[in-house]
């Protein structure tokens, strides 16, 4: 579909659901640094959220802190036309340093088959069949806290989707939606990031991240995406964000560049 233009219903209809997939434009919650002030949202770092937490983006995932060790995080706008699920399981933990492992599972036949359609939100050929799959992430995150509220981040992850059927599926080539599909296409998707997040001033945080896709099943396809945003922390349960994410990509088509305006409302259901 990359090689014609499209109509302006399927750009929108991409960019709402790259916007759900991306999560949220700035930090969301994970366990705060000893000694940050109360009501301080944190970051979107190796930490786990405390037991008993849970927060709530408006394109971000809820995020529920099981055990200590331990979060779930799933995107409710989604889940019921593509089920999954993301554990963070917290095995470092000191002043300084954290570390987790983050597998997930994803089952996206459902949804494909809805964009598999004529009109809005068709961003696939009407006859295109998706195939019964299962995509399975593995990713490691490791973090360092600079003291005032400052974190780096270090993630890698792998994507692997064992899929039935023989007939070849059509490439979801749009932006943001791209390379969180690509595993559909290859036997083997790797990612790495590098984030940042810390306070600005008062009751304003700010986030950036940079993220690299390797997809080499598509032609030696890949993907580079780059985002920021600041919040602002209104009370110690709700917060709002602004920000943007670009992707630069080689798609089948050749290399694009696009730009997703991002504006985030964050909601801390249980305080834990």
């Amino acid at each position: 579909m990359s090689g014609r233009r499209r109509p302006a219903a399927l750009r929108l209809g991409a960019a709402l659901l790259g916007a759900a997939l991306l999560g949220p434009a700035a930090p969301v919650e994970a366990q705060a640094e000893p000694g940050a002030e109360p009501g301080r949202l944190a970051d979107d770092s190796a930490r786990a959220m405390p037991a008993g937490r849970a927060e709530l983006g408006l394109w971000g995932p809820l995020r529920v802190g099981l055990m200590d060790e331990l979060q779930l995080d799933v995107q409710p706008l989604i889940f019921l036309a593509m089920p999954h699920a993301r554990l963070r399981w917290q095995l470092l933990d000191t002043p300084r340093w954290s570390a987790s492992l983050e597998p997930g599972l994803t089952y996206p036949t459902v949804l494909l088959g809805l964009l598999s359609r004529e009109g809005t939100l068709g961003l696939l050929p009407h006859d295109a069949e998706p195939p019964q799959a299962l995509m399975i992430q593995l990713g490691a995150a490791l973090s360092l806290s600079h003291g005032g509220g400052r974190v780096s981040t270090l993630r890698a992850g792998l994507e692997v989707a064992p899929r039935g059927g023989s007939k070849r599926f059509p490439v979801l080539d749009f932006p943001f939606l791209y390379p969180r599909f690509a595993a559909l296409h290859a036997p083997l998707v790797a990612q790495l990031e590098a984030r940042s997040e810390g306070r600005i001033a008062g009751r304003f945080d700010y986030g950036a991240s940079a993220t690299l896709f390797l997809l080499p099943s598509i032609g030696g396809g890949w993907a580079f995406e780059q985002g920021a945003s600041a919040r602002w922390r209104i009370s110690d349960r709700f917060a709002l964000s602004a920000g943007y994410r670009l992707t630069l990509a080689a798609y089948p088509v050749g290399i694009r560049l696009h730009v997703l305006p991002l504006l985030e409302l964050h909601f801390v259901l249980v305080p834990g």
